[in-house]
């Protein structure tokens, strides 16, 4: 099933077979939130939690692939922001997002050094939508949220395997 949108829960390390530790995860409550406010805009969105699920590259490339996505997003912390850039090389889609919280301590150098992808800083809920629709690439500032009570309530269904 195709979907306009698929965003990536990174994995905290690369997994393979024969490695993959035995610990439970928490819920990606923030790709969640994206996921939410896409669907309601009118871009059909799945989330694929490789934390979760210990996907490794490989893996992840063949699910994310599967849904013939137009815009893929991704999670990006310090220890894992190699890993990230990875991933996001190894899928095959024309607009490629990062966010999280490397990309809002490192934005200018991510985007310095990888000028073909969309590296969004700060809070994504006020600007994401735009992006993704415009496919927009370089940095952006979503700033910070001032009234948490327009965030959305999550849209438990976009955690499909749910093991949170």
């Amino acid at each position: 099933m195709n979907k306009d949108l698929v965003l990536i829960n990174s994995p905290i390390q690369e997994y393979e077979d024969g490695y993959r530790p035995d610990y439970r995860t928490t819920a990606p409550l923030g790709l969640g939130i994206l996921g939410t406010i896409t669907n309601k805009a009118g871009i059909s969105t799945v989330i694929v939690d490789a934390e979760a699920e210990k996907l490794s590259i490989p893996e992840i490339t063949r699910r994310v692939n599967a849904y013939s996505p137009q815009s893929v997003g991704i999670n990006m912390t310090s220890t894992n922001h190699t890993l990230c850039l990875d991933i996001l090389r190894s899928v095959d889609a024309p607009h490629k997002i990062v966010g999280g919280a490397h990309a809002t301590l490192k934005g200018p150098e991510i985007s310095a050094n990888n000028p073909d992808i969309l590296v969004v800083s700060g809070e994504a809920e006020d600007v994401f939508v735009d992006a993704v629709k415009n496919r927009k690439i370089g940095l952006i500032n979503g700033g910070k949220i001032d009234n948490l009570d327009r965030i959305p309530f999550i849209d438990r269904s976009l955690f499909v395997n749910d093991p949170y």
